[in-house]
């Protein structure tokens, strides 16, 4: 049996460090139901603006949550390119 554990290429793991793919999933998972962090205020200001556009209320949590988790995992690659540097 192969192994299962997802294999992530070099340039990446060079560039930014080690990669924990499940922390982003989780990060991801985790932000539809809390954005509890510092972009909560404009992730709140987007869905509104989204709700304004027509959206449905489940559509633009969507969209306020992803664009929160995207945020997040911008923020800590800069983090470790800024560590790594």
């Amino acid at each position: 049996m192969k192994n299962s554990r997802m294999k992530v290429p070099k340039e990446i793991l060079q560039e930014y460090g080690e990669a924990y793919p499940l922390r982003y999933f989780i990060l991801i998972f985790f932000s539809v139901f809390g954005l509890l962090h510092f972009t909560l205020d404009l992730a709140r200001e987007f869905f509104k603006v989204s709700l304004y556009l027509g959206f449905s209320d489940i559509l633009s949590i969507s969209c306020a949550a992803l664009m929160y988790a995207l945020i997040e995992l911008t923020i800590t690659i800069r983090r470790k390119k800024i560590v790594m540097s």
